[in-house]
């Protein structure tokens, strides 16, 4: 797959943020966006940060987002993913509740 693009969804509650920016320093121009869901269990606000100013020093967003919604959201403005893909997001989270 080395010609794809990739958009990285993980959660704050292990390592996700810290192997998705070690991804992004192995292959910066296939990673467009990193979205770490928050689950808010201790992990220090500091320290995503600062993963966070890293990822943008190498040109690619890793945000804290409250849900894969918002991910959704951000790709899609960004031109990442279609609108239509942000409506199927929606209409899974629907599904699921």
């Amino acid at each position: 797959y080395a010609p794809l693009p990739f958009l990285l969804i993980g959660d704050s509650g292990e390592h996700d943020p810290e192997i998705y920016l070690d991804a992004l320093r192995q292959y910066p121009k296939r990673i467009k966006a990193i979205y770490i869901r928050d689950l808010s269990h201790g992990r220090s606000r500091l320290s995503l940060r600062r993963l966070s100013a890293e990822a943008h020093l190498l040109g690619v967003d890793l945000l804290l987002v409250p849900d894969t919604l918002a991910a959704a959201q951000h790709a899609a403005n960004h031109r990442l993913i279609t609108q239509d893909a942000v409506e199927a997001v929606r209409a899974e989270i629907r599904a699921a509740r």
